[in-house]
């Protein structure tokens, strides 16, 4: 199937509408039971209209992929260039792509059904999308380092080893009914993961 983008270029007004539609919808009751005609009335567009632009549902779901890897990608741009300690470039690192992740789509019902199509829509697009994004955490702790911000041999972990402890936390997190029970929880323990990490290699 092919993108939104590489079939009739829909207007960006349109776009967002179905983009931000489908987004509510599939939180809100699922991918598996979210229709192209519930999306199209919630957009306010006619069917017809939806499949001008949009093959189907999976088309729709890469839509609301590439809007989310856009975000993250500004919200890492906004990270890496703030003037603030290590550990809260970090944070908002960890943040602009899990905590901005968890207040769309936070629900443990619909969860486990969008968890299971999501990489099915994306394929090869969301796999280059997640080393961009360790390339980009790899690269804020080299730079960390090289300024002497913080010292890796404090902690004794590779760069890759704390990457993989802050991704690995961040999705387990999703799922714990406790932390999980509202954006501000989840995304607190992001905050303090972040916190934790920091304390172990700044100077």
């Amino acid at each position: 199937m092919s993108s939104p983008s590489s079939s009739l270029n829909p207007s960006r007004s349109t776009a967002d509408l179905v983009v931000e539609s489908a987004m509510q919808l599939f939180s809100r009751y699922g991918y598996r039971r979210t229709s192209m005609v519930d999306i199209a009335r919630e957009a306010g567009l006619a069917k017809a209209t939806l499949y001008l632009h949009y093959e189907g549902k999976e088309d729709v779901l890469r839509a609301v992929q590439e809007r989310m890897i856009d975000a993250v990608t500004r919200r890492c741009d906004e990270a890496e260039a703030a003037p603030v300690p290590f550990r809260e470039r970090l944070h908002r690192m960890i943040d602009a792509r899990f905590g901005a992740a968890f207040e769309v789509f936070n629900d443990h019902d619909s969860l486990p059904e969008l968890k299971k199509a999501w990489p099915t829509a994306g394929g090869e697009r969301l796999i280059a999308h997640e080393a961009e994004y360790r390339a980009r955490l790899a690269k804020m702790i080299a730079t960390a380092e090289q300024s002497g911000e913080i010292t890796l041999a404090r902690c004794g972990l590779t760069p890759e080893a704390i990457i993989r402890l802050l991704v690995s936390n961040a999705v387990g997190a999703k799922w714990d009914r406790e932390l999980s029970k509202s954006v501000p929880a989840y995304r607190a323990h992001l905050a303090d993961l972040a916190s934790l990490i920091a304390a172990a290699v700044e100077r």
